[in-house]
């Protein structure tokens, strides 16, 4: 693994975006993006994980700056895609636990949606489940808000279908998106394939759509979307690209 100093990288503003379509898993279609953190360190070097920079940076809202700059990154490709795609698809953006966890990062990531002129509508949240496990009193509020102005709330890393267990039911999902261990297991593990069915089952009682990252093989594909699956996205429908080449696939109307 390559070292990284954080705040350096923070400072030449070496975090970027990369996007990956999400596709409809019944007809193929592309119905959403959503938003990857990349560290490009420079000439030479690759582009690695949000997890891999994290696990180097010393700044104390380390997971703040790096949400802010994948946001700040997607307000621009707003534009340039408004300005060159007659129809701009909602685009997905995780938060992380650690920023909507905290007060002052929370303020923050609403001062910074209040102002950066997006149409919630355009807009997908992604928290991860873990941060709702314990009933925080600054997400669950957070999450209500949001969704009350009208961005799209998905849960991430969903491993579970006893929704009470993890207060879902207490915040207005559009989307729940399964653990990638679930679905690097299925097809085949009887375990994770049971589990699947149980979160599809349960999501579509609620009227919320399901989702899966990491499908990169067709048998998965095939077996989500039998599941209940609705949605899917890895490296065998597109790997994350960057903005020029998701717009040459989109003005393209490409389908999987």
């Amino acid at each position: 693994m390559q070292i990284i100093d954080f705040d350096r990288a923070a400072q030449k503003q070496q975090f970027e975006a990369h996007y990956q379509p999400i596709i409809d898993l019944h007809n193929g279609v592309i119905v959403a993006i959503e938003a990857r953190v990349r560290w490009n360190g420079g000439m030479g070097q690759h582009l690695i994980t949000a997890g891999d920079v994290l696990r180097a940076a010393s700044a104390v809202q380390a997971h703040w700056i790096i949400d802010r700059a994948v946001l700040e990154r997607t307000v621009a490709a707003f534009g340039r895609l408004r300005d060159e795609i007659a129809s701009v698809l909602p685009v997905a953006v995780n938060v992380s636990a650690e920023t909507c966890m905290a007060d002052d990062s929370a303020a923050q990531l609403e001062n910074f949606l209040a102002r950066s002129g997006i149409r919630p509508e355009r807009l997908r949240l992604e928290f991860p489940q873990g941060a709702f496990l314990a009933a925080s009193s600054t997400v669950i509020p957070l999450v209500q808000r949001l969704a009350a102005r009208g961005y799209g709330i998905a849960v991430d890393h969903v491993d579970t279908a006893d929704f009470k267990a993890v207060h879902l039911e207490e915040i207005p999902v559009h989307t729940i998106k399964l653990h990638e261990r679930l679905v690097e297991q299925a097809p085949g593990d009887a375990a994770s394939d049971e589990r699947i069915r149980g979160i599809c089952l349960a999501a579509q009682k609620r009227g919320w759509r399901v989702g899966a990252e990491g499908v990169v093989r067709l048998e998965q594909l095939k077996f989500l979307r039998q599941a209940g699956c609705h949605e899917g996205q890895g490296a065998l429908i597109s790997r994350p690209q960057v903005l020029g080449n998701l717009m040459f696939l989109l003005r393209k109307g490409r389908c999987w």
